[in-house]
């Protein structure tokens, strides 16, 4: 957890310097382009790497990775097919704000395959430090790259390139410590055993993919929804105020949640105790940024990140209720990654899909802040409640 709450400094650290470099406006396409490469970036390996963590044998886990990252390529160039086909349809449907980077949106997806996989193995192996010392080098990469493509183009260009050539040299380093040779080795003496764990982890495509599916598109069509209905401008102050103030929660969380889906997929019984351990760190500091941010939240903006962002300080107000909620129940959503937990988890998230529809549909004409308070609302009923499944869930473990 250190190394990834240093290695989200330093976006932090420079976030000031690029807010006055790039406009809301350019964050706003960047956060279209984040938001599309998520959405199906989540199924890029079909949610097999689930599985790996989960293997009894190292021997079993280098095969999953190995399917893993065979799966990232074939939907990658899927996905490039389709773009090349609809490109026109495409374009429309995001109002032309991402013309001339939707053909990189596959080479997202794919980086996003691989490293997601890479992950989980070296977290299967525990080796949290080399996972942390990967980020920080992602995060540098990023930053220097959009700090030094702002000096040949001031567009949104080095901010989407930075973000690929991070996931890049992320899946690299992580890639390193096995080998590249064994990690896109497939025995071929070995497609039986292949094809035997493709079948035993076939709930993770059948369940846990779509569920997945579901989950991150509720959780990106909101970008894609302003941007469609508000504008750019609009959609870029919410992406900021999510990378911004949800950046330390989502390492943080995404640093826990590894550790914990380790402990749980190994010993028997750890959930709950884990669960009181990691409300007791996270409540405190989540009350106090609340706090922070609603009774400062305009004027901090103002005087770090310039004139220009004061007004995404109002919304973060509304929104910090939705990122602290999110960021707290997250990590100990990895007991739904477990087998025997992937139905419950899927029907929550179908139903938070439906529920995030339900609000743009009924908003579709309402003014932004209101749009923001309803959406809002509903997000932290729905995480209170996929919390109590946690619970639950956990109990059976």
């Amino acid at each position: 957890m250190s190394g990834t709450v240093a290695a989200q400094m330093l976006p932090i650290l420079f976030a000031p310097v690029l807010t006055r470099m790039y406009t809301p406006e350019h964050f706003g396409v960047l956060g279209i382009y984040i938001a599309t490469t998520s959405i199906f970036g989540v199924i890029a390996s079909l949610r097999f790497e689930l599985a790996i963590v989960q293997c009894s044998t190292k021997g079993d886990a280098l095969k999953l990775t190995n399917l893993s990252i065979l799966i990232s390529v074939f939907i990658s160039l899927f996905l490039l097919l389709l773009i090349y086909v609809f490109e026109d349809t495409i374009q429309q449907l995001f109002k032309g704000e991402i013309d001339g980077w939707v053909f990189l949106i596959p080479l997202s997806v794919l980086s996003i395959g691989v490293f997601q996989s890479l992950l989980y193995l070296n977290n299967r192996q525990a080796k949290f430090s080399l996972i942390a010392k990967s980020k920080i080098v992602q995060s540098l990469v990023n930053i220097l790259f959009c700090l030094g493509f702002y000096f040949i183009d001031s567009n949104p260009t080095g901010l989407i390139l930075g973000h690929i050539l991070g996931q890049i040299t992320l899946a690299i380093m992580l890639a390193r410590s096995w080998g590249f040779g064994t990690i896109l080795k497939i025995n071929r003496f070995s497609l039986n055993r292949y094809y035997f764990l493709l079948k035993k982890n076939k709930r993770f495509p059948l369940i846990s993919a779509p569920g997945a599916l579901l989950d991150t598109a509720s959780l990106q069509a909101p970008v894609l929804f302003i941007n469609q209905y508000y504008s750019v401008l609009l959609a870029g102050f919410y992406n900021f105020i999510y990378r911004i103030m949800g950046a330390p929660f989502a390492l943080t969380s995404s640093a826990i949640a590894q550790v914990f889906l380790q402990k749980v997929a190994t010993e028997r019984g750890v959930a709950l105790s884990q669960i009181k351990s990691i409300l007791k760190v996270s409540l405190i500091p989540s009350i106090l940024f609340v706090a922070v941010i609603n009774l400062f939240g305009e004027q901090l903006f103002y005087v770090i990140f310039g004139k220009s962002w004061a007004e995404a300080g109002v919304y973060a107000g509304i929104i910090v209720f939705s990122i602290v909620i999110r960021f707290t129940v997250s990590p100990l959503s990895m007991v739904m990654a477990l087998k025997r937990n992937l139905k419950l988890g899927f029907c929550w998230q179908l139903s938070y899909f439906i529920s995030i529809l339900l609000v743009i549909y009924f908003m579709v004409e309402k003014p932004f802040k209101d749009f923001l308070y309803v959406f809002v609302t509903v997000d932290v009923v729905l995480y209170l409640v996929y919390f109590a499944l946690i619970i639950f869930a956990a109990k059976r473990v």
